[in-house]
């Protein structure tokens, strides 16, 4: 692992990027919502969101972690454009297993937080609705409850 000698205090290096090179700091919001899906605050409620579940030192100790930033943009491009790993590496000025190991990393802290986002009925009736449906059941947010199939 690297390590930076400061006053006899060893401590893990860190990555870093100069300002003019990173994408959060020089698009507007509305091109980084085109590219990315999210504006500034957005990405910035994931990074922070997903901090905990994203690691703070190189997993494989060669290296320079990733700013927990780049990661959660990397996922969003990869996510949100299906592009290329190429494409991406280009767009963040990273190479391309950097870019593999953001994505990994940020599905891995994604799914960590699935219980945030996705509830499965609690009440008997929904539950016993939605565990007899033989097959997935159609999503349909567009209706009211008298509706429901």
């Amino acid at each position: 692992m690297n390590f930076q000698e400061d006053e006899g205090v060893r401590r893990p290096r860190q990555y870093l990027r100069d300002d003019s090179t990173d994408p959060l700091n020089n698009l507007s919001d509305l091109e980084l919502y085109k590219e990315y899906r999210f504006d500034r605050e957005g990405i910035l409620y994931l990074v922070s969101l997903l901090q905990d579940a994203l690691p703070t030192t190189d997993e494989t100790g060669r290296g320079l972690p990733l700013a927990h930033h780049i990661i959660v943009m990397a996922g969003l491009l990869y996510l949100g454009s299906n592009a290329f790993q190429i494409r991406i590496a280009r767009t963040l000025m990273i190479s391309q297993a950097s870019v593999s190991r953001a994505i990994t990393l940020f599905v891995k802290a994604v799914a960590s937080k699935i219980n945030l986002f996705v509830k499965l009925p609690v009440t008997e009736d929904a539950s016993c609705f939605f565990f007899a449906t033989p097959v997935f059941p159609f999503l349909d947010f567009n209706f009211t409850p008298e509706e429901v199939p």
